[in-house]
């Protein structure tokens, strides 16, 4: 045997030394004979203890001559410099082209986290993931090439031997290098794939040269000492980067996980996570931290790891179920983000989605996953103070209270705390001297409760009761002639007609301020205007009486009779006064308030501007620029429109006037979706966003010019992005009659065909008939599949406080329907049916 070992030698030496040195040929051979004894007796204990390991069916069938080759080719190989080079040559050849596959493919996905540096570390993974071959062929392959095996230095060599020799005080069962082979290998690899520098699905338990690579890799990107020798100081290391804390540079599949529980937790929204922990996994870690409470690091600690899957494996999390689900899901009922009557007690899809719903509102992380801090928002938007941006049932509550009082007329009030929540909100405050706050405290509500629950509102009885009949009919807003002591909806009414005289809160309520207000009436000094007087000031009276329309006195008397007693009444009815058959004070302060007003001839401003240009939606006059100013023209249109309506004719736009103007006109908020960096969906070139801006703008023109009584805005008239927020709030602040949102749809490119959404919460009756009315009318004029009138938690349908209404028309990415909203015409044709639609929905009438 060892004869056979030293002619190998002898042979592959004289191969490979043509130059004739042969005085250090035979020292080498020396060398070598050496070594392959060395290795024999390494070799030989080894097979021992593989010969039942089903892993080596390739160390049984290679010959022993091809066993000692493969031997002496490792060994000669490790610094092999040209062999080196021209494996590496071929290697890089295939890493570069998987490599940049992989790279276009990570820039496309959005990742950016890996700098340079791990670029390069990326190339030796795939390197490693090219090269992980089984057992069977390590030995196989590097047979092949000994073809390109050249020398190895003396001392090298001589180092390599010392290496082997004080390796036989090792444990030769334990061995971490070239030809070791057990289940502790098996092990290694195992945890170089789990550290991502390796990818056997099956690693076999033999240690050959391309395991040696791998763990050169690591040692290398560790900054040991690059041995390709699993020694202890190797392994301590793998073990310690396998066990958290994680911290910058590590990477494996511990990271992967990491980082795929981030996601889930909403704090990262990778699709495919790198094994890599670099910047961007820092910045994902230190949301999590400041978000938990955790104090800031770059090092993911066993306490936050176990934070992380303590609130993946909570009591409220998709596949839960119980009471405490139940009691959740009744508290996102309140809050306005779903309408489960009896809610089940499973915590499922839908449940996430809502959960999710709230996150995003409440600027939460939007994991689905109602841990504690999702828990305490809820609680703390359901609990005292109430502030701008709150929603939900005690949001309506709310509201409904401060109708009640007076200070705002919501006939079915929102779920919404926002602008016009705050503005009813400051009147209470200013009417009850409270500092001005856009926040609910538990003195407001206090207060609230106390107005409701008082002495003086339906429901109460007394004589204090009786004295305030007394007081309300010696005013003449009432006839009791012996009032009873209960105060039930007539009397309640009668307060109500004093509040609305004086310009207090109308809610029927005897407040303090109410009764301040009638003493103060009682003892007002006026000139008396009643039956049978005489003087100047009835000829006064008179004179403003014919200026306003109700009397037709040329040359008046001054003389109070009953037909004086007449025009005051009619007076006093038509503005809502009590009809008091005399002039109050109230009576003679409302006719002054009237000529002094602002919409009197003489009278400019942007108000008159606005009044003129309502006066040309109504049809009654065609000012293309209306000035600012308040003359005769100005008066003979308002007479006009007050004799076609049945007001009285005085050419003063009275608030009766106006409401009137108001009452007629529809006011339509379109809001052509998307928009700026918003494209919307796209298909075959098309952009969504420029699609139903056309239509848009094209639906308006039509309804300006085509119908009467008819006013729009549109959110937007040219290629800007706003966010869906801001479109309600602009429809909310312009108090829109009706709210059209327009889109295309978008799916697979299959989809196809028509179909409209309302808000899929509480909605009025008109919202739902709108919609059956507009949706049938289009889907009868542009004959495209009738996908149904649905129902939708969309943002602009959710936030709006008027009726409102979203259309799609048709799907961008389907073919035939992306051909027609391509042709102008076809667009054209949409907004003129869609104009139509709104303008029989509104009854309006053509020009």
């Amino acid at each position: 045997m060892i004869l056979n070992f030293l002619t190998i030698s002898l042979i592959i030496e004289l191969q490979l030394n043509k130059g004739g040195e042969i005085l250090l040929n035979f020292k080498r051979i020396i060398l070598t004979f050496v070594i392959l004894l060395m290795g024999f007796i390494v070799y030989d204990s080894q097979a021992v203890l593989a010969t039942n390991d089903e892993n080596d069916r390739d160390m049984e069938t290679i010959s022993e001559r091809d066993r000692i080759e493969t031997e002496i080719d490792d060994f000669i190989e490790k610094d092999n410099k040209n062999t080196d080079l021209s494996l590496s040559i071929i290697e890089n050849e295939l890493i570069d082209n998987k490599y940049d596959q992989e790279e276009e493919m990570y820039d496309n996905e959005g990742y950016g986290e890996q700098d340079l540096n791990d670029k390069k570390f990326h190339r030796k993974d795939l390197a490693v993931e090219m090269n992980d071959l089984s057992s069977e062929n390590e030995f196989t392959e590097l047979s092949k090439n000994d073809s390109i095996v050249q020398e190895v230095e003396i001392d090298e060599m001589s180092t390599q031997i010392d290496e082997i020799v004080n390796s036989d005080a090792q444990d030769v069962s334990m061995l971490y290098r070239i030809g070791d082979s057990g289940d502790h290998i098996v092990l290694l690899k195992e945890s170089l794939v789990r550290l991502g520098f390796a990818n056997w699905a099956s690693p076999t338990n033999v240690y050959g040269p391309i395991t040696a690579g791998v763990v050169k890799e690591f040692q290398k990107y560790y900054g040991l000492q690059t041995t390709g020798i699993a020694d202890e100081v190797t392994r301590a290391k793998m073990d310690e980067v396998l066990t958290p804390p994680y911290r910058v540079g590590d990477r494996g599949e511990a990271i992967v996980e990491l980082k795929e529980k981030l996601v889930q937790l909403g704090f990262a929204s990778w699709s495919n996570p790198s094994q890599y922990y670099g910047p961007i996994t820092i910045t994902v870690v230190n949301k999590f931290q400041d978000y938990y409470g955790f104090e800031q690091s770059d090092v993911i600690s066993q306490e936050m790891l176990e934070k992380i899957d303590l609130i993946l494996t909570g009591d409220f999390s998709i596949g839960d179920s119980g009471t405490h689900v139940i009691d959740l899901k009744e508290k996102l009922v309140l809050l306005g983000f779903a309408s489960w009557r009896a809610p089940s007690n499973s915590y499922g899809p839908i449940t996430a989605r809502v959960v999710r719903d709230f996150q995003e509102y409440y600027d939460l992380p939007n994991s689905g996953i109602a841990d504690e801090i999702t828990q305490t928002k809820m609680n703390e938007v359901l609990a005292l103070p109430y502030r701008s941006g709150d929603r939900g049932q005690h949001i309506v509550e709310f509201k409904e209270k401060l109708v009640q009082l007076g200070f705002a007329s919501w006939k079915n009030p929102s779920q919404f705390y926002g602008n016009y929540t705050i503005k009813a909100f400051n009147k209470f405050q200013e009417y009850y001297n409270f500092d001005l706050t856009d926040i609910v405290t538990e003195d407001h509500i206090s207060k609230i409760n106390e107005l409701l629950t008082g002495q003086y509102s339906n429901g109460d009885r007394g004589e204090h009761v009786v004295a305030l009949k007394e007081d309300l009919v010696s005013l003449g807003f009432a006839s009791w002639k012996s009032p009873s002591n209960s105060y039930g909806p007539i009397t309640a009414n009668v307060v109500k007609k004093f509040q609305r005289y004086y310009g207090l809160p109308i809610s029927g309520i005897a407040d303090q301020l109410t009764l301040k207000t009638l003493k103060d009436a009682k003892a007002n000094l006026v000139p008396r205007f009643e039956n049978g007087d005489r003087g100047d000031h009835v000829v006064e009276l008179k004179k403003k009486l014919v200026q306003l329309g109700f009397a037709k006195w040329s040359n008046p008397t001054q003389y109070y009779g009953s037909n004086t007693i007449a025009a005051v009444n009619r007076f006093q009815a038509y503005y809502g006064l009590p009809v008091t058959k005399k002039v109050t004070p109230e009576t003679f302060n409302k006719i002054d308030d009237i000529l002094n007003g602002q919409y009197n001839l003489g009278d400019s401003g942007p108000h008159i501007v606005e009044l003129k240009e309502k006066l040309v939606i109504l049809g009654f006059a065609n000012w293309s620029n209306p000035s600012g100013a308040y003359g005769k023209v100005t008066s003979n249109v308002v007479k006009r429109f007050q004799k076609a309506y049945g007001l009285i004719v005085n050419g003063i736009a009275d608030e009766i006037t106006l409401a009137k103007i108001d009452n007629n006109i529809v006011k339509i908020f379109i809001d052509p979706g998307h928009g700026g960096k918003d494209p919307g969906g796209q298909g075959f070139g098309l952009d969504e966003k420029d699609i139903v801006l056309d239509i848009a703008l094209k639906t308006a023109n039509m309804l300006s010019k085509n119908y009467l009584g008819v006013d729009v805005r549109l959110s937007r008239t040219n290629d800007t992005f706003y966010e869906l927020v801001e479109r309600a709030n602009m429809a909310n602040e312009w108090n829109a009659d009706y709210y059209l949102s327009l889109h295309t749809n978008a799916h697979n490119g299959i989809a196809h065909g028509f179909e409209s959404f309302i808000f899929n919460g509480k909605v009025s009756n008109e919202t739902v008939r709108k919609q059956r009315e507009i949706h049938n009318y289009l889907i009868n004029k542009i004959n495209r599949l009738d996908r149904g009138m649905k129902r939708a938690n969309f943002s602009v349908l959710r936030n709006t406080e008027m009726p409102s209404l979203l259309l799609e028309y048709m799907f961008i990415d389907h073919p035939n329907e992306n051909k027609l909203l391509r042709n102008a015409s076809y667009r054209t044709a949409l907004a003129k049916y869609t104009a139509e639609a709104l303008a029989q929905s509104f009854n309006l009438q053509r020009r």
